[in-house]
């Protein structure tokens, strides 16, 4: 038995010693690969990557409080003016009409104040666009169902330079409230912004000009990451702020007030508020 075990393993060593390419030294020879003439197909039954890329993004769409109205916000690169378009789409939530388009033509951000409010934010402004929603027009199928009947209004603006984005508004009012009823909400609007160590929204601007100015180009890292995307990390961290927003009626049927005081969330903590990826409106760190 043990000889015919041993029989055995010597036949396959063998056989093993004789399959081994190469065994020579030599060489294996490479085979060049025939040159093909690559070209995107941009026929008419073909969905092209430039098709995809100029399609509509739509956001994540958001309703007011009374929950009759939605507002969702859409993105689209154009590939003449190689720039990217961003309309917000108002819509009744119970409907499939049309909804009514309000293009944004300096960008920015929206989120509802009220429920026939909304707050748009452009730079470090935010403006108030108020709404009037007629439910007979809606209900008779008309594309009028939603219009503005008094020109937008600032309601105030964030430190020049401070970059607010992220927007989470807390305490929105509702139109359709019981009679008389009292508003013990609080309003406090939540966002985010990259600021410096200090934690301070005012000095960025000055900090952001420093750092410009600062002489050189070279970057020394003692910890990762060091790099997100398209841009090094620097001393800017993205950290949140709370601040009030305040409601007074008026025979303009009320008005919306940003407060000065800025509540710094996260201070005496070495927590950051991270954000998505690049893409679409949301916003990165």
């Amino acid at each position: 038995m043990l000889s015919l075990l041993l029989n055995v393993l010597l036949a396959s060593n063998a056989q093993a010693t004789i399959q081994m390419p190469l065994s020579d030294g030599a060489k294996p020879a490479i085979q060049q690969a025939a040159s093909v003439q690559f070209e995107l197909n941009s026929s008419g039954d073909v969905f092209s990557p430039k098709e995809m890329l100029s399609m509509p993004r739509p956001g994540s769409g958001v309703a007011n409080p009374d929950g009759d109205l939605v507002i969702v916000p859409v993105s689209q690169y154009s590939f003449e003016t190689k720039k990217t378009n961003k309309t917000i789409y108002i819509s009744p939530l119970d409907s499939s009409v049309n909804p009514i388009e309000f293009p944004v033509v300096n960008g920015g951000e929206a989120f509802w104040l009220d429920s026939r409010t909304l707050a748009h934010v452009v730079n470090e402004n935010i403006f108030a666009v108020t709404l009037d929603y007629n439910a007979t027009a809606f209900a008779a199928g008309s594309s009028s169902f939603v219009r503005v009947p008094r020109a937008p209004y600032l309601v105030g603006s964030f430190p020049i330079g401070s970059g607010p984005t992220n927007f989470k508004f807390t305490g929105s009012k509702k139109v359709h409230a019981i009679p008389n009823q009292k508003d013990n909400l609080q309003h406090i609007l939540v966002f985010s912004a990259n600021v410096y160590p200090d934690y301070d929204l005012n000095t960025v601007k000055e900090q952001d000009k420093k750092w410009e100015n600062r002489g050189n180009s070279a970057l020394v890292y003692d910890e990762l990451f060091v790099r997100r995307w398209d841009e090094y990390a620097t001393d800017k961290k993205t950290r949140l702020f709370s601040v009030e927003l305040n409601w007074k009626d008026d025979s303009l049927g009320g008005t919306w007030t940003l407060g000065t005081d800025y509540f710094k969330v996260l201070e005496h903590t070495e927590h950051v508020y991270l954000v998505p990826l690049k893409g679409g409106l949301v916003p990165r760190e």
